[in-house]
Parts: structure tokens; sequence; C-alpha cells
């Protein structure tokens, strides 16, 4: 599986990443992001949710953003959270996440303890 992480916009899911993970599923990978789990129960804990399936994926895509960046740095919310489980599992396991962004401007979404690492 692998599981997609991202920054809503706006207060709303990212429609660029809902587009790469359902292209992801088109081609055949088992993609999932956390709006696919909100649809299916009324009564879900996010953090939970994410640490779980962050945890369970083989690999964890991570859609960087200025946004995301944002929240990771000041470890603020969702990503923060993600973000805190990223850096205590990246350096076990760093095959397992992959770096990508629909922008060209990888120093203004790159959070700082993820320099230096390929984005695609």
């Amino acid at each position: 599986m692998i599981f997609v992480s991202y920054s809503w916009r706006n207060d709303k899911p990212d429609e660029e990443v809902l587009s790469l993970v359902s292209t992801l599923r088109e081609n055949g990978f088992d993609a999932r992001c956390d709006v696919m789990f909100a649809q299916e129960t009324t009564s879900i804990s996010f953090p939970e949710m994410m640490a779980k399936n962050m945890s369970d994926a083989e690999k964890v895509v991570i859609v960087l953003s200025e946004g995301y960046k944002r929240k990771a740095d000041g470890f603020c919310g969702g990503v923060g959270e993600e973000y805190r489980f990223i850096l205590s599992d990246i350096a076990h396991n760093e095959g397992k996440y992959i770096l990508v962004s629909f922008s060209t401007d990888i120093e203004m979404i790159t959070p700082h303890f993820l320099s230096g690492r390929e984005v695609i």
C-alpha cells in the first residue's frame, strides 16, 4: 500500500493530490490518502489513522508544498504530527519515503529537517 501525506488547502483536500492518488490507483497501485478513510466512517481519529497508515504502508509519498513546509516546520496540526512520525522513522526506513511536489521552488516547499533529500 502507498499512503499519500499532504497539507490541505484552505480547509479542503488538495485537488492536485487527490488527482495524483486517483492516477496511481488507475495504474494498479493501492494508493490511499486521508480523505478515503474519512469517507468510510464518521468517527475517525485522524492522528491514529495517519499513524496506522504510515506504519502499515510500504511507501509513503509526501507531497511537499508551502503549506506543508509551514505546518511541518512549526509542528502544527495534522501535518506537524505526521512530520514528527516521519522524522523518527525516516532514519530507519529512508527508502520508504518519497518526496514529491507540484512546485519547482524546492527551498520554498521543503521542511527544514527534510532539506537535502531528493524531491521529485
